[in-house]
């Protein structure tokens, strides 16, 4: 359809040299003629059939009212377009942000969870980053990670330690993530990684006196038998404080060196004795 046949209604409107601008190209492109462009000051009214014709124009308030205008005192570019029979795009559009996103994935019903994973699939994806820990988004896999490295090998990507799917600890530089693998790992909270380090320390034994700490590996220290962790220092603490200096049991995929020797509690336990000190 001919661009200069298109319907439209006798319209006047309030406007000024911005608004005026903002609309001139939407103008052009649909064909309208514009024609004698004054200081909106002193002729503040636009209007779309200046002459009776096609044109838009913009006039004083001696003659807006004039040629059957629908006049309006507040501008609105949506219904002088319109009114010039240009259509306008009357989606609005809202900005979320990916914290939200996964505000809804975390706290939203069933059927809220899938719409938001399916409308903003790339809020999901992990970034990994060297050091941090991650774990699998399958809730039944214990698999738990941190990478030493970026480097991709083939479909193979980065070397480093953690949790196995069954739970056993490793750090025996390989490869340990297919980069298909990597696509279902999240991150870790402080709170997780400290649980998991802890169990292996108990797990392997680690008591008063019977290791050779990280820190200072020759030296042994009697602490309470407690755990603490710093992420930032990705070390795992015995004892009843976290300090840099002592009772460092993990340290960035390395365990603590057991000694060879029993505890008072050990050799009371295995030779069902009490010993006295």
């Amino acid at each position: 359809m001919d661009k200069m046949k298109k319907e439209y209604t006798p319209i006047a409107m309030r406007c000024n040299q911005e608004q005026f601008d903002k609309i001139k190209p939407k103008l052009v492109e649909s064909g309208y003629n514009i024609s004698n462009i004054s200081h909106f000051g002193k002729y503040p009214y636009l209007v779309s059939n200046y002459r009776c014709s096609n044109l838009v124009s913009n006039v004083c308030v001696n003659s807006y009212r004039d040629n059957g205008r629908v006049v309006h005192e507040t501008w609105n570019e949506q219904i002088f377009l319109e009114a010039c029979g240009i259509k306008t795009n009357n989606d609005m559009k809202y900005e979320i942000s990916k914290e939200q996103i996964l505000e809804v994935a975390e706290w939203g019903n069933s059927i809220d969870k899938l719409k938001i994973r399916g409308w903003f699939p790339d809020a999901f994806k992990t970034e990994l980053i060297v050091g941090k820990w991650y774990k699998s988004k399958i809730e039944c896999n214990k698999f738990k990670c941190v990478f030493n490295s970026l480097d991709s090998k083939g479909d193979q990507l980065f070397d480093g330690y953690g949790f196995d799917c069954f739970g056993n600890f490793f750090n025996d530089g390989q490869d340990i993530v297919s980069k298909e693998k990597s696509k279902k790992l999240v991150p870790m909270s402080e709170s997780e990684v400290f649980e998991a380090l802890k169990n292996e320390a108990v797990r392997r034994g680690y008591e008063n006196g019977n290791y050779k700490c990280l820190s200072i590996p020759k030296k042994t220290h009697n602490v309470e038998d407690n755990f603490h962790f710093s992420i930032i220092e990705n070390k795992l603490f015995h004892g009843a404080s976290p300090t840099s200096a002592n009772n460092v049991v993990f340290e960035n995929g390395k365990w603590a060196e057991i000694l060879n020797t029993m505890t008072v509690k050990q050799v009371e336990e295995k030779y069902n004795i009490k010993v006295i000190l």
